[in-house]
């Protein structure tokens, strides 16, 4: 179960190694407030309207720093944005065609621009040696925002000792192997998730919000049947990505703070006689994890033609032990795509996903008091291997507004059991780019 643990230290420090050397790459030279340096040399204003050029410079108008004394004082130059009629009425992947008829990255932090040309701010794709009449994005200053809007939902039916399926009426069996109370028949988790993303051709920052809804089922050894609810906000994910164009690598570092509440409790309704009794919800249960936890990613990416690919690691390292005396396990996320252009608007792609998530350390004293009525009240029974796959379509626009839908299936799962096992997900997402 620990085939990643000595994973984390390597990873970290390769991805604070790969962090120093772009922030002292970005720094050698200093660039005066108020501007940034493009990846052509260039020294741009952030927004041309506010700011004044140092003495001995001055400002064209598309906010480009120069010397009084270099020949061009007032010599205003003309953008060269690159078309598709650059690159013979193709477009190049990873980039599509604004109304204009200029060419912008889908993700300015993780594009690479073909030989002899440059990226601003904003992802779209100057010819080298251009100065700039730019977009609307980069004249504020920037590159794009993005905001999406996904809605996903989980279920599980059934439970797993290991590989060994393992039905409900086993479970409460007291002259059996397990002799619970209680057993969890099937669960659904619904998640909806608000991301707003920054992104430029140096770092893409993202914060995303949580808001969760499960409804699990129960059955007990009269042979009556229960359900459990909870609902509200999940923990929050903050996290910069940081591309390394040369290898076409990116690096994330990030953190997931604890917004989530772990002390979910309510009624739980007996369908026999429609009594309720006060409980306190098992783990899988709750919206959070209680701890500040770090996540460190290293991705690759590539593409040829309307053919692409990529490999993400994620680590997610838990630390401390929460209010309730428990630390929920670690997480490592392996993941492979293929993906296809169909069109310059319609895209697909298939992934493979290997999961593994550690035991829990420690344990709710409250939960610990009927340990022995559920399987999804002992801390022991959390955590394991689970292979998905999955499948993904998206839709969109010249203008960045995308609509997507994606299904996943397990296709192994070993777990630390007796517990749920995922029957799988489903989801769709909205995208805005401003």
């Amino acid at each position: 179960m620990k085939v990643f643990e000595r994973f984390p230290v390597l990873i970290s420090a390769f991805i604070l190694v790969a962090m120093s050397l772009r922030v002292a790459s970005a720094e050698e030279q200093a660039v005066p407030p108020g501007l940034h340096r493009m990846p052509n040399g260039d020294i741009i204003a952030n927004n041309p309207s506010k700011v004044e050029a140092p003495a001995g410079y001055l400002l064209t108008k598309g906010g480009i720093l120069k010397k009084l004394d270099d020949g061009s004082k007032g010599l205003l130059t003309v953008a060269a944005a690159a078309t598709v009629d650059d690159f013979g009425g193709e477009i190049p992947p990873g980039y599509h065609r604004m109304p204009d008829g200029t060419l912008m990255a889908n993700s300015p932090s993780k594009a690479k621009a073909p030989e002899g040309y440059h990226l601003m701010p904003d992802g779209t794709l100057m010819a080298d040696g251009s100065t700039t009449e730019h977009s609307a994005h980069s004249q504020r200053g920037g590159g794009m925002w993005m905001m999406e809007y996904k809605y996903e939902r989980m279920y599980m039916n059934g439970l797993l000792d290991t590989t060994t399926e393992v039905t409900p009426e086993e479970i409460v069996d007291s002259g059996g192997q397990y002799g619970y109370s209680m057993s969890p028949t099937d669960m659904t988790m619904d998640m909806h998730m608000l991301m707003l993303m920054y992104h430029s051709t140096k770092y893409m920052v993202m914060v995303m919000a949580h808001y969760m809804s499960n409804d699990m089922g129960m059955l007990s050894n009269d042979g009556t049947t229960s359900t459990m609810e909870s609902s509200g906000m999940g923990d929050t994910i903050v996290s910069v990505e940081v591309p390394w164009r040369r290898l076409n690598l990116d690096f994330t570092l990030g953190a997931s703070l604890p917004t989530g509440s772990i002390d979910e409790r309510g009624p739980m309704r007996h369908t026999a006689d429609n009594l309720e009794q006060d409980v306190k919800y098992p783990y899988g249960m709750q919206l959070g994890s209680g701890t500040y936890d770090v996540i460190l990613g290293v991705g690759y990416e590539g593409s040829r033609g309307k053919l692409g690919w990529g490999v993400d690691y994620e680590y997610t390292l838990r630390t401390g032990t929460n209010d309730n005396e428990y630390t929920l396990g670690d997480k490592s996320i392996l993941d492979g795509r293929l993906g296809w252009n169909f069109t310059n608007t319609v895209n697909g792609k298939i992934n493979l996903q290997y999961r593994e998530v550690g035991q829990i350390s420690g344990s709710d004293p409250e939960l610990d008091e009927n340990i022995n009525m559920s399987p999804a009240a002992d801390a022991d029974n959390y955590g394991g291997r689970r292979l998905d796959l999955g499948i993904a379509l998206k839709y969109e626009t010249p203008q960045m507004t995308s609509v997507g839908a994606e299904f996943t299936m397990p296709v192994y799962q070993n777990l630390f059991g007796p517990q749920m096992k995922m029957e799988w997900i489903a989801g769709i997402k909205f995208g805005y780019m401003f």
